[in-house]
């Protein structure tokens, strides 16, 4: 098993398309006091075969009116534009909105 760590989940995303990787959300575990980094199990054919970590340090902050009017994400690495160009889905809750 190995450990692979980035700084937005969409890198993540990204490793494991490259990879064919799924992955789910294991746990936040906390860093320095008030951080909380996000565990996630790295998933081939069905089995366990890594993890990755989130460190929400690098997490960076969406303008105001463009999080996610169903549950208010506003982390950029969260709210992903679709191939359209004009909404975004949140990673969050999985709601498409147009941002203001």
């Amino acid at each position: 098993m190995f450990e692979v760590t980035f700084g937005t989940r969409q890198e993540m995303a990204g490793y494991c398309r490259g990879k064919n990787l799924d992955f789910e959300q294991d746990r936040p575990m906390p860093v320095e006091g008030e951080y909380l980094y996000t565990r996630y199990r790295l998933i081939k054919d069905g089995l366990v075969v890594g993890q990755a970590v989130i460190d929400p340090r690098s997490d960076y902050l969406v303008a105001e009116g463009a999080a996610c009017p169903a549950c208010g994400e506003n982390r950029m690495d969260w709210l992903t534009w679709d191939s359209d160009g004009k909404t975004v889905t949140c990673g969050g809750c999985d709601t498409v909105y147009t941002p203001d």
